[in-house]
C-alpha cells in the first residue's frame, strides 16, 4: 500500500494539466478548428453530418427495390456512387419522396 506522501505526490501529478498552457494563450486557441468555408465564404452545409454536396447514392425503398438518394430537384442523367466507390450513370424517372434536404428517385 502506498504511503500518504506517495499518494499526495500522485494526486498532485494527476491534477496537473496534460498540455501546459501559458498565460498569453487563451482557451479558444487549444480548441479544434472549425471547417473551412467554401469558395463563396459561406459555411459548408451538412445533413446529418454528411456534406450537402454528397454524391447520389443507392438506397432501398420500402418494397425492397433500389432507388437513388440525392439532393432534390435533379432531373435527367445523374452519377450514382456505390459503397465500393464505383459509379454508374442512371436516368431519373420520377421523384418518389423528398423533403428540403434529400430526395428519393426511381431510376
Amino acid at each position: 500500500m502506498p504511503s500518504v506522501e506517495d499518494l499526495a505526490a500522485y494526486r498532485a501529478e494527476k491534477s496537473r494539466p496534460q498540455s501546459p498552457t501559458t498565460a498569453s494563450e487563451s482557451p479558444s486557441e487549444s480548441l479544434p478548428a472549425l471547417p473551412a468555408p467554401d469558395a463563396t465564404g459561406a459555411a459548408q452545409a451538412t445533413v446529418n453530418g454528411i456534406p450537402a454536396t454528397a454524391p447520389n447514392t443507392w438506397a432501398k425503398d420500402r418494397s425492397g427495390g433500389w432507388v437513388v438518394r440525392g439532393k432534390p430537384g435533379q432531373t435527367g442523367v445523374v452519377t450514382v456512387v456505390r459503397k465500393s466507390g464505383t459509379t454508374s450513370r442512371e436516368i431519373i424517372k420520377r421523384v418518389i419522396w423528398q423533403d428540403g434536404n434529400v430526395a428519393l428517385y426511381e431510376v
